[in-house]
């Protein structure tokens, strides 16, 4: 996390520069804008390139019209197929791969000729490709590694922080505390990785938008072996489904399930264990959980500091769940200016 806070930081700068151009009043799309910049983090983090404003949006359009076009379920588990059924590929879903895997393809051969970064995971996974050629990562593996870290690593994020905008634009007394702390914590200058501890309201508004929309709001695991789960027999090879979005609204775990209560998560409070689980659970947990959590508050507490995301109140947000859960068609949003000009300390 060191060695990439800062790149969390120079990223979320270059995004908060670029909307200082835009005429106050032009409406944006918050979704499209957080996709774009989570998927440059994870660039730089992960892979140690630049992606581009281009490239960028190649993956983020290429990935929404990806989720658009498959289930968040394979009947075929439910038919009783182990390993369900393959996806039937229509001529659109080809050409939304494509456009994934040629921005990811290019990533991985400028490791294997020498010119990507030499901290990133992709060059850790060719050096031990080269230790272990039993392996056998291949270019089609180390795409296929590539695409999960890096479709993993920023749809989430992109969509926790444009439902967050969304929740603080209709929740305003929150908006002023998270400016508030910012400016308490912060002063007169950009919000750094070192602050995020510090950040408590910052951190409990991302926890609580995961509570209320987690990007992933379904979980599938299959039972290895026979198993009973409460009175319910499961046998192997059975498909359970754990589902947050239902879990994180339940009445007996959670008061007022569903209201946007951050300080559900302050002052050293935390949900029963295994009542709160937007990073799932158990030995499968996610490997990114600090990495992600840790981007979202760092990404919130630099563009709120100069920048109010407003949400008309006529809107009407419908959530979809595919792979993950975004707001059908995005969410338009305007940009105001925060008085004051912060600076960098780096």
């Amino acid at each position: 996390m060191p060695s990439f806070g800062p790149i969390m930081e120079r990223t979320s700068i270059e995004l908060v520069e670029r909307w200082k151009r835009i005429p106050e009043g032009t409406p944006v799309n918050a979704l499209h804008e957080m996709a774009g910049l989570t998927a440059e983090i994870i660039a730089r983090s992960v892979f140690g390139n630049d992606l581009g404003d281009d490239s960028a949006a190649a993956v983020t359009e290429g990935f929404t019209s990806y989720q658009a076009l498959v289930d968040s379920i394979n009947i075929g588990y439910f038919l009783g197929f182990d390993d369900g059924l393959p996806i039937f590929r229509t001529p659109t879903l080809r050409r939304s791969v494509s456009r994934i895997h040629r921005i990811i393809d290019k990533v991985v051969e400028d490791h294997l000729s020498g010119r990507g970064d030499h901290n990133s995971m992709v060059e850790l996974l060719v050096r031990r490709q080269m230790k272990s050629p039993e392996l056998k990562l291949d270019l089609v593996a180390l795409r296929n590694e590539a695409a999960t870290i890096f479709m993993a690593g920023h749809e989430t994020t992109a969509s926790t922080l444009t439902w967050a905008w969304y929740l603080l634009s209709r929740a305003q007394w929150v908006e002023e505390a998270v400016h508030a702390e910012i400016g308490r914590v912060c002063g007169n200058r950009i919000p750094t990785i070192d602050d995020v501890p510090q950040l408590e309201l910052c951190k409990a508004v991302i926890e609580e938008t995961l509570r209320l929309y987690p990007p992933v709001p379904i979980l599938a695991r299959q039972t290895r072996e026979a198993e009973m789960i409460g009175n319910i027999a499961a046998q192997r090879g059975s498909l359970v489904l754990i589902v947050p979005w239902l879990l994180h609204r339940t009445g007996s775990l959670f008061e007022q399930p569903h209201y946007f209560r951050p300080e559900r998560f302050m002052g050293g409070r935390r949900p029963t264990p295994y009542s709160y689980i937007p990073f799932a659970s158990g030995p499968r947990v996610c490997p990114g959980l600090h990495f992600g959590l840790t981007e979202a508050v760092l990404c919130l507490a630099i563009i709120a500091q100069q920048f109010r995301v407003v949400v008309a109140s006529t809107h009407k947000l419908e959530p979809v769940c595919r792979l993950t859960l975004r707001p059908k068609g995005g969410l338009p949003v305007t940009l105001e200016k925060r008085s004051g000009t912060p600076r960098a300390d780096r």
